[in-house]
C-alpha cells in the first residue's frame, strides 16, 4: 500500500465517501418507506436496488478502493454487503431487479471464498518461513503481524487480526517451567519487578468466581442474552489477561545487532536503532515526574528507568494502536546488567 493509503493520509474522496453513502442510503430508505403511496412502486424499487448495490459499489471503487490502491477483494466484499443491505431493506414483493443483481453476487461470493483460501495459505506459508528463518525463539505476535501484512498489506484491519490471533495463541499456551525462564545473553525480563504473574493470577481467580454470580444476576433482571453477552466479554477479558501474562515471559527485551527490541506483553513493541538511542537513566518515580512525550511501556506498577531517544519513534500497540514517543518509561528486572549491555552495544556501534 502506498503512503496515500495509510492511516493519516487518507485521500479526500475516501473521507467524503461515508457522507455520500449515508446520504444515498437515507434517500433510498425514504423512498422505500413511501413505496406503497407512489405510482409504479416496482420501478422505484428496482431503481433503489440499483442505487444501493451497483451505484454505491461503483462509488466505493472510484472514491476509496482505487485512490487507496486497495485489492479488488475489498470491492467484492463491499458489493456483497450492499446486496445484503438491499435485501434487508426492500420488501419481498417489491425487490424488482434485485433478484438479478443477487445473481451477480454469487460469483463474487465464490471469488471471496477463493481469496480467503489463498490468504490462509499465504498466511501459513509466511508464518512457516518466519519459523524457519529465525533461529531464536519466535515472537508469535511479530510473526502474526508479518504474516498478515504479507497477505493483506499494512492496515488497521490486518494489525487487529494479528493481535487477536496472537492473543489466542498466548492464552492457550502452556505455563512455562523454570528452565524455560533462562533467557541467555542479550535478553532481559521485565515481568518480575512488579510481580505481574501473581497479580494476573489473583484477578483471574476472582473473575472466574464473579462471572457465575454476575451471569445469574443479569439473567434474573435483564434476561438471557444480556447475561451471556456480559459473560462472553468477561471470559474474553480473562483470556486476554492470561495471554498478556504469558507473553510478558515469552517476549523479553532483546539487545540485537541491529538495535534494541523492546516488548511489553501483548501491549507494545518497538525496535529502536542504535543511532536513535540518546541514553538510559535510572528513574525514581517517587522523586521525579515523567518528562513530556513519554510512553509508559509497563505491565503494571512503576518503572525503574527512562530510555531517551534522539528522535521520536512509532511504537506498535495492540489492535492497530500506535503511539509516537521520544522517551520510553521501562521496567527491567536486571537493570544494571541491561544498562551495561546497552552501553556496550551503543559503544560498538559508534
Amino acid at each position: 500500500m502506498t503512503e496515500s493509503g495509510r492511516l493519516g493520509t487518507v485521500p479526500l474522496s475516501a473521507r467524503l465517501f461515508p457522507f455520500i453513502a449515508l446520504l444515498l442510503l437515507g434517500f433510498c430508505l425514504a423512498i422505500i418507506l413511501m413505496l406503497d403511496s407512489m405510482p409504479d412502486p416496482q420501478l422505484l424499487a428496482s431503481a433503489v436496488a440499483v442505487d444501493i448495490t451497483l451505484t454505491l459499489s461503483l462509488a466505493w471503487f472510484l472514491m476509496v478502493a482505487r485512490p487507496m490502491r486497495l485489492p479488488l477483494v475489498n470491492t467484492l466484499v463491499f458489493f456483497v454487503a450492499t446486496v445484503l443491505v438491499a435485501e434487508s431493506l426492500l420488501p419481498a414483493e417489491g425487490r424488482g431487479v434485485l433478484g438479478w443483481i443477487s445473481l451477480l453476487a454469487v460469483p463474487a461470493e465464490l471469488a471471496l471464498v477463493w481469496a480467503a483460501l489463498n490468504s490462509v495459505r499465504g498466511f501459513l506459508k509466511a508464518l512457516r518461513s518466519g519459523r524457519e528463518g529465525d533461529a531464536r525463539r519466535l515472537d508469535m505476535l511479530m510473526a502474526f503481524h508479518q504474516s498478515m501484512e504479507a497477505v493483506a498489506g499494512r492496515s488497521v484491519v490486518s494489525r487487529i487480526l494479528a493481535s487477536e490471533l496472537a492473543m489466542l495463541y498466548y492464552a492457550f499456551s502452556p505455563t512455562l517451567k523454570d528452565e524455560d525462564l533462562v533467557l541467555g545473553d542479550g535478553r532481559f525480563s521485565y515481568n518480575r519487578l512488579n510481580d505481574y504473574q501473581s497479580l494476573v493470577l489473583s484477578i483471574s481467580i476472582l473473575m472466574l468466581f464473579e462471572m457465575v454470580g454476575v451471569h445469574l444476576l443479569v439473567h434474573h433482571f435483564w434476561g438471557a442474552w444480556p447475561a451471556w453477552i456480559i459473560t462472553g466479554l468477561s471470559f474474553y477479558g480473562f483470556l486476554w489477561l492470561r495471554a498478556d501474562s504469558v507473553a510478558s515471559i515469552r517476549r523479553p527485551i532483546e539487545v540485537r545487532e541491529e538495535g534494541l527490541l523492546l516488548r511489553c506483553g501483548l501491549r507494545w513493541t518497538v525496535e529502536v536503532p542504535w543511532q536513535q538511542i540518546a541514553g538510559i537513566e535510572f528513574f525514581d518515580p517517587e522523586q521525579a515526574e515523567l518528562p513530556a512525550g513519554t510512553l509508559r511501556m509497563l505491565l503494571n506498577g512503576k518503572g525503574n528507568c527512562l530510555l531517551r531517544l534522539g528522535d521520536a519513534v512509532n511504537v506498535e500497540g495492540s489492535y492497530g494502536i500506535r503511539r509516537r514517543a521520544s522517551v520510553l518509561y521501562l521496567s527491567v528486572d536486571e537493570l544494571p546488567a541491561f544498562s551495561e549491555s546497552l552501553s556496550r552495544a551503543c559503544a560498538e556501534q559508534a
